[in-house]
């Protein structure tokens, strides 16, 4: 595993990294006016998305009922541009057993995806929770061969359940010196060197009394026979506090971060949810350089050119990278649906309950003078 350390939250991040938003779009998750058995609406809410450079991959992190549906699917994709088309789902059976998805990556050398579920519930006198706690992989462009990480088989169930106790070991607090009883994994990535990423956004007492955090777990990893082995033990590396950031108002916690081989760094995004309203709703994309993840120094901030950050009006819960400082991220919006009429669309939002919203940001050098005309917002 590469070596990381995790360090004291310094004094300066990095320099600022500017973008621009290309397009906000919406995608057809499903037919709309689908409903469940008992009648009640069924919404697409898209917590994972992973580009395997020939489709767009998403997932719902609630159930999508009926006969031919998954909550995973995907759109094929060329790279750039809206998304088009309707989708296709993912119905091997660990897609269907897996329960509330939260992210999906891609490993460094392009060959496969792994996403991971929440980790934030289990039931200790049944599996029938089980999974809530599961981790997939499966060599890009075959899905039918997905594999369960660390499987666990109780009662018919398989799942990665055995992980939840190395988690929490290395989720301590004041109040849980051994660890805390309740976290949601929230994020998934791959680095060079053989390691696996977990992104932490909540750890508390329970669901109802808990912290919004931004930690990150490592565990190092190998992929034989198409099956994926966590091979050594886990490691709390990094932390770091978005409250610090004087330009962020609301209190945020992690919800994504991604590898970006193209610039060997790490993107993240923190989102918040001050009410169930699409003014109160959002988040923020950052990036976090590998030197700085081995430091421990804060990641920097997207800003827009007049120095505000780059602000979501969705909430943003996954990000992949398409290519060379060019984005997607996937949002969910709950049940939020939004307003028929837009006045600002950095803050305010229109969706269907069967449709998911999604963002195109090209990202650009810290210098603005340095920048393609016409590049940064207006």
């Amino acid at each position: 595993m590469a070596q990381i350390h995790a360090g004291v939250v310094a004094d300066e991040a990095t320099s600022p990294i500017f973008g621009k938003m290309l397009h906000r779009g919406l995608v057809n998750c499903f037919a709309k006016g689908l409903k469940t058995e008992q009648g009640e609406m069924v919404y697409c809410e898209t917590s994972a998305v992973v580009y395997d450079n020939t489709r767009i991959i998403l997932a719902s992190d609630k159930p999508v009922p009926g006969v031919g549906h998954s909550s995973v699917f995907f759109l094929n994709y060329e790279g750039s541009g809206p998304l088009r088309g309707s989708p296709a789902y993912l119905r091997t059976a660990p897609f269907l057993s897996a329960i509330k998805y939260e992210d999906m990556t891609l490993t460094p050398d392009g060959a496969n995806v792994i996403a991971t579920t929440g980790f934030d519930r289990v039931k200790s006198d049944t599996a029938s929770w089980d999974g809530y706690n599961t981790m997939l992989m499966w060599p890009v462009g075959s899905p039918d061969a997905v594999s369960v990480v660390a499987p666990t088989t109780t009662d018919g169930v398989t799942s990665s359940v055995s992980l939840r106790k190395s988690i929490s070991r290395h989720l301590s607090t004041a109040d849980f010196p051994l660890g805390v009883p309740y976290f949601k994994v929230e994020s998934v990535a791959v680095i060079p060197g053989q390691t696996l990423l977990l992104g932490i956004r909540e750890g508390g007492a329970d669901y109802e009394n808990f912290n919004y955090t931004a930690r990150i777990i490592a565990v190092p990893y190998a992929i034989e026979e198409g099956l994926l082995t966590l091979t050594g033990e886990m490691q709390l590396v990094y932390e770091f506090d978005p409250s610090h950031e004087p330009l962020i108002m609301q209190e945020t916690g992690l919800s994504s971060i991604e590898y970006d081989r193209y610039h060997d760094r790490l993107y993240l995004l923190t989102s918040f949810e001050t009410s169930e309203s699409d003014e109160g709703l959002g988040g923020y994309l950052w990036v976090l350089p590998m030197e700085d993840l081995l430091t421990g120094k804060p990641p920097a901030l997207v800003l827009k050119e007049s120095g505000a950050p780059l602000l979501f009006a969705h909430k943003p819960e996954g990000v992949t990278v398409l290519g060379d400082n060019l984005v997607l991220v996937v949002h969910d919006d709950d049940r939020t649906l939004g307003r028929d009429s837009i006045n600002n669309p950095e803050t305010q939002f229109t969706r269907g309950p069967h449709q998911a919203a999604y963002s195109l940001v090209a990202l650009g050098t810290a210098d603005p003078d340095q920048l393609p005309p016409g590049f940064l917002p207006e």
